[in-house]
């Protein structure tokens, strides 16, 4: 019997196209502020630099508070989560019945205090019962992507076995395949059809959660 419902956040709770405003619009614009210089130009800088953590799988890729304190931004975290640019699927209004039912949980690959206050903004966080962080609460696993040991950590952390735990996410790499290889049942969130020729336990909508548990 199914216990506890993990859901991925970025593509899966909120468009993940609000990263690309953080990472690429806002980042960049603070940085040509402070350092009197065009967009295009700060843009290069730190896409480049982007590039190379990313290349060198740094963790620290992926969370904005070092970049701030990297560039010595004028600016939070906190300031540079906007409430309106961020969009939250419609879909998502299905939480609300879940909750009564089942514990809830976000499990991200972004950083803990960027997830958290992405979900306090987005005004989702009072349907979750604990946030994971894939670079935060398991950093020791020295991956950007989420892997199978560390939703085994969850069920130990949570105090169910793997078949008590469905996982929901929209990346078949970063959430289906490394939730099955921990033995729990994964669900692809795949609101666009895009994998209608594979072989995989997906959904259209998180409306369909309702019936299918």
């Amino acid at each position: 019997m199914i216990k506890v419902i993990s859901f991925d956040c970025d593509g899966t709770l909120i468009d993940g196209n609000f990263n690309n405003y953080v990472w690429y619009e806002e980042i960049p614009k603070l940085y040509a502020e402070k350092y009197k210089m065009s967009f295009d130009e700060a843009y290069k800088i730190i896409k480049s630099e982007y590039d190379e953590y990313e290349r060198k799988k740094d963790i620290r890729w992926g969370n904005p508070s070092y970049w701030i304190r990297k560039y010595k931004l004028n600016t939070t975290l906190e300031d540079v989560v906007k409430k309106e640019k961020i969009k939250i699927f419609d879909d998502v209004d299905i939480l609300e019945q879940l909750k009564e039912r089942y514990i809830l949980i976000v499990f991200s690959v972004c950083s803990k205090d960027y997830l958290d206050i992405k979900l306090i903004t987005g005004g989702l966080e009072r349907y979750f019962e604990k946030t994971f962080s894939m670079v935060t609460d398991f950093k020791d696993e020295n991956s950007l992507s989420k892997t199978s040991n560390a939703f085994r950590k969850i069920c130990k952390n949570l105090g169910v076995q793997p078949y008590e735990i469905v996982h929901i996410g929209d990346s078949v790499d970063w959430d289906y395949k490394p939730a099955k290889e921990a033995n729990i049942k994964a669900l692809l969130i795949d609101r666009d059809n895009k994998y209608s020729n594979q072989d995989i336990n997906k959904i259209r909508s998180l409306r369909e959660l309702k019936n299918i548990l």
